[in-house]
């Protein structure tokens, strides 16, 4: 699940593969027919464009998490 920042005290944590999924899906709604994102060229760009986000690794998942909400959001 998706989640978004908001004043809660629980950690935002992205999924990658759900953000290229829903990434995709928007780039479809604007008109782009049957779009292929390349999930590392997003991941790199988003973690050059938000410096306080992070990627790690948790299996098989690459998670997307802002610095301060890392230590939780791996428990």
């Amino acid at each position: 699940m998706v989640e978004t920042k908001s004043n809660s005290e629980d950690p935002v944590v992205f999924r990658l593969a759900e953000t290229v999924s829903l990434y995709t899906r928007r780039l479809e709604q604007l008109g782009m027919e049957a779009p292929h994102v390349y999930c590392t060229r997003l991941k790199e760009d988003l973690l050059s464009e938000v410096p306080e986000l992070e990627a790690h690794r948790s299996g098989r998942d690459v998670l997307l998490a802002f610095k301060e909400d890392i230590g939780l959001a791996l428990i």
